[in-house]
């Protein structure tokens, strides 16, 4: 076979196909990924309304054992799987942007009054097949303006936790709950810093309330990815997002690297809502870091959990070093060491950098990607 007939040979429209079929191949992937997870967590959430709900009718029926299961596990099944559905749904992209330029006293509002026609709708439906009413509430007739009553008290509670956890973060209120952080610990965690590039050019760009909308928006995409990579935001400031994962669950998966990666995916994928919108597609730049940290509660008027520590100063400069030197993604060391790196991703070494307030330099490597951003700049 001749030399231009090898087929180890490849020429250059060939490596571009390849790499273009590649990401195809890898954001098909990870929509299979998450998808396979909503679906895991719908089974293990519809499980648990069942026993539940079994469990409820072995301690409360009257009649045969096996019937008061069965009912009561078929009465919490069946509320539970439309209100997992309306709950997927408001936070569904079309539903969710426009509840979040909501008061959140409309939105509450919203939300209780939803779950309070879903749940009285289930509940007669679920009434008219099994022939009978809930076990524990038996003496509640479905439809009646008890079960109106008890199921608005029940959706306003539900709802009022839900929101509370949104606005501290994902599993904050569980930290504030248990007090787990009431008196500081000693943790190993991992520390992600997210920037938006160029927030003096987008305001000045945008004006005002027109950047405000585009960090709104660039929060909550950014957001998606860090509930969808089991992250705990710690903090938003301006234009920058903190992100922590503990050290084992940042390192399953990898789901402290990918998280960035993952916003990426998310912003791209909508790259032509904002450009509708804003004008513009927003970039930008993060850096990843892992050692010890203390954490803890702080305030008294207003509490919140605090992370302290080098590693929360070395991160943030590890991000500066992103704008001196033109990368989107910078790792240390030992983040790399701990998380490890999926085959997909590329890592480049750009050796040990001297950061600003620390004795010793650190190792640091640029994370690129089959689709990553061009680079950013200095702005």
């Amino acid at each position: 076979m001749s030399e231009t007939g090898s087929p180890f040979l490849w020429s250059d429209g060939q490596t571009k196909s390849l790499r273009i079929v590649d990401s195809r191949l890898a954001r098909a992937a990870s929509v299979l990924r998450n998808d396979l997870g909503r679906l895991s967590r719908f089974g293990v959430v519809s499980l648990a309304a069942f026993v539940g709900g079994g469990m409820l009718g072995v301690a409360f029926g009257t009649t045969s054992l096996i019937r008061d299961m069965l009912v009561s596990g078929l009465h919490a099944w069946f509320l539970a799987l439309p209100l997992i559905g309306l709950e997927h749904g408001i936070n569904s992209r079309p539903i969710a942007a426009r509840l979040v330029r909501r008061p959140f006293f409309l939105v509450f509002g919203f939300r209780c009054l939803a779950y309070t026609v879903v749940a009285i709708a289930s509940t007669i439906a679920v009434s008219a097949v099994t022939g009978s009413s809930h076990v524990v509430l038996s003496h509640i007739h479905p439809g009646s303006v008890a079960s109106l009553a008890f199921s608005l008290l029940v959706a306003t509670a539900v709802n009022f936790v839900i929101m509370v956890n949104r606005l501290l973060g994902p599993r904050v209120l569980l930290n504030f709950v248990d007090g787990r952080y009431h008196t500081p610990k000693n943790e190993t965690r991992f520390v992600l810093f997210v920037d938006l590039v160029g927030s003096t050019g987008l305001g000045e760009q945008l004006g005002s309330v027109g950047y405000h909308r585009l960090l709104n928006h660039f929060i909550s995409d950014v957001s998606q990815a860090v509930v969808e990579t089991e992250g705990e935001i710690h903090e938003v400031v301006g234009d920058q997002i903190v992100v922590t994962w503990p050290d084992t669950r940042g390192a399953r998966r990898s789901q402290a690297l990918v998280c960035a990666l993952r916003a990426q995916e998310i912003i791209r994928g909508r790259q032509e809502e904002y450009r509708q919108e804003f004008g513009v597609l927003p970039r930008f730049r993060c850096a990843l870091h892992f050692g010890p940290v203390s954490v803890g509660e702080v305030g008294s008027v207003k509490q919140q959990i605090v992370l302290v520590g080098n590693t929360m100063n070395t991160t943030a400069r590890i991000e500066q070093k992103c704008r001196e030197l033109e990368e989107w993604y910078l790792i240390s060391r030992p983040a790399l060491k701990a998380v490890g790196v999926p085959s997909k991703l590329q890592v480049r070494g750009l050796g040990r950098l001297a950061l600003r307030g620390r004795r010793d330099p650190l190792e640091v490597f640029a994370i690129s990607a089959a689709a990553e951003p061009a680079r950013v700049g200095n702005a």
